[in-house]
């Protein structure tokens, strides 16, 4: 049933544009190759979310916002067809996976999704403008894992070849470099002696000066050390991640 419906058809039933309007849009279709659904907003003859409520309606499936959405990463092979397809799976209940669509129409990428993942498909609508963004912090977060893995990896044989080297037990560097690999997955500080050996490595790298240091100790109280620091702008949260990091591979 679902294979012979077409956005046409439901847009002229709901009354959202009518058939003049819609032979229009299908002829530049014919020569763009452009959704039809996109070219619709783009001659403003509807916007997104009218389109979006009518496919809902007629095809009797929610629509969802994707408004700072966090998502779940996904193997390999089913980021790429997220990606190609502008689909994003946002939740998987016992053998059901709730997928947001902006199209779901498309049934040769909900019957793709359902082999590659052996489950239950189950579309829902989301805009194009929310799906676009969304995908993009989705890569940007497959992106940054990506660069922690690495890190991660570079860490862990670094910390095995240093352990092999002799470090003065009680040195200074010997206690920074112990520190901060125990900071890494939460390098602005976890508890008050670790922030302020942080706090000390920053100084001592001329990442802030010890008078920045000093009012931002001041200001504390229960907020995090490095917080502190990026809200009176002495640095930039991502330079603490940075300095430290290089600091690291440094030592």
């Amino acid at each position: 049933m679902r294979e012979k419906l077409r956005l046409g058809d439901i847009l002229l039933k709901e009354k959202i544009i009518d058939e003049e309007k819609l032979n229009k849009a299908l002829s530049i279709q014919k020569i763009t190759n452009k959704r039809l659904g996109k070219i619709i907003v783009e001659l403003e003859l509807a916007t997104e979310d009218r389109i979006c409520d009518a496919l809902a309606n007629q095809l009797n499936i929610p629509k969802v916002s994707l408004k700072d959405r966090e998502f779940t990463l996904f193997e390999k092979k089913l980021t790429l067809i997220i990606k190609k397809k502008r689909v994003l799976p946002l939740s998987k209940n016992n053998n059901t996976l709730v997928l947001a669509m902006i199209d779901p129409l498309d049934v040769i990428t909900i019957d793709d999704i359902r082999r590659m993942t052996g489950c239950l498909v189950k579309p829902v609508i989301a805009t194009e403008s929310e799906m676009d963004e969304a995908i993009k912090r989705y890569e940007e977060r497959e992106i940054a894992t990506e660069v922690l893995q690495k890190q991660g990896e570079r860490l862990s044989q670094f910390v095995s070849d240093i352990t092999k080297k002799e470090l003065k037990p009680f040195s200074i560097d010997a206690k920074i470099f112990l520190e901060a690999t125990k900071a890494m997955t939460s390098p602005i500080g976890r508890d008050i002696e670790l922030e302020d050996i942080l706090g000390d490595v920053l100084v001592r790298k001329g990442v802030i000066t010890q008078s920045q240091l000093d009012i931002a100790k001041e200001q504390r109280r229960e907020r995090k050390l490095g917080d502190v620091l990026v809200e009176l702008r002495f640095v930039q949260k991502g330079k603490i991640l940075s300095e430290l990091t290089n600091i690291l591979f440094k030592i």
